[in-house]
């Protein structure tokens, strides 16, 4: 319950941090689910899983009668997962499965772990969950180039987490193109370029990119360049 709250926040802030045109469409996080028949933003209604080396992201959808799940994966593969009878096995192709293991969802190729829940995703850890999103400074109309909102997801005192990043270009906005969500893994790195004692937040997606934020304070990030120079200032949203 706590998870589903977390998510279902997460979603809220990344959209009352927006204007009614920023907020979310099949370019902004909505991914297509023929379980639903229907746009599903997985951040909010998918169970977050990681591979063994924490370095892809994906989300698990299951249908209402838990029949089914949906394992949404890298580059817009979606495979579909039947349950096994009454147990807590569902059955995919290639001699896949998911099974629900100490009480942790794991998903299993040829008996092998490839993607696995996250302990910091499961109850009691969420009591400590953090989560907060993060704004270009600039609106629309007064800068070129692309408008951020990021949302950051991560056990207290952690410095990794999970990432959703949204950009849109004011330039076309009204165009289907104009906008693109990432999400993956954030890592937090030590030192820069003439600031070796610099936090920076380093968000790796699942389609390869890596984006680099400067850690100014509680309330600032700054994103960098491959020179690792300023770009854009993000500030945190309150509610």
């Amino acid at each position: 319950m706590v998870f589903i709250i977390s998510i279902v926040f997460l979603a809220i802030s990344m959209a009352s941090c927006s204007s009614p045109s920023e907020r979310p469409n099949k370019s902004l996080g909505y991914d297509w689910s023929s379980l639903y028949n229907d746009s599903l933003f997985l951040f909010e209604k998918g169970i977050l899983v990681i591979t063994p080396d924490r370095k892809q992201t994906g989300f698990m959808v299951f249908s209402e009668d838990s029949s089914r799940i949906e394992l949404f994966l890298p580059h817009d593969s979606v495979e579909m997962f039947v349950r096994n009878d009454k147990s807590e096995k569902w059955l995919g192709e290639k001699e896949q499965e998911i099974v629900f293991e100490s009480k942790i969802w794991t998903a299993k190729a040829q008996d092998k772990v490839i993607y696995r829940q996250p302990i910091t995703e499961c109850e009691p850890a969420l009591v400590s969950l953090e989560i907060n999103t993060y704004k270009s400074v600039l609106a629309d109309n007064e800068k070129k180039g692309a408008h951020y909102i990021l949302g950051i997801r991560n056990q207290a005192h952690n410095g990794d987490g999970i990432f959703q990043l949204i950009r849109t270009w004011s330039d076309t906005h009204s165009r289907m193109d104009s906008a693109r969500m990432d999400w993956g893994i954030r890592y937090t790195l030590r030192g820069m370029i003439g600031n070796n004692d610099a936090t920076i937040w380093q968000c790796r997606s699942n389609s390869g990119e890596i984006f680099n934020f400067f850690h100014d304070d509680n309330e600032t990030i700054v994103l960098l360049n491959s020179e690792e120079q300023f770009t854009d200032t993000l500030k945190v949203c309150r509610f």
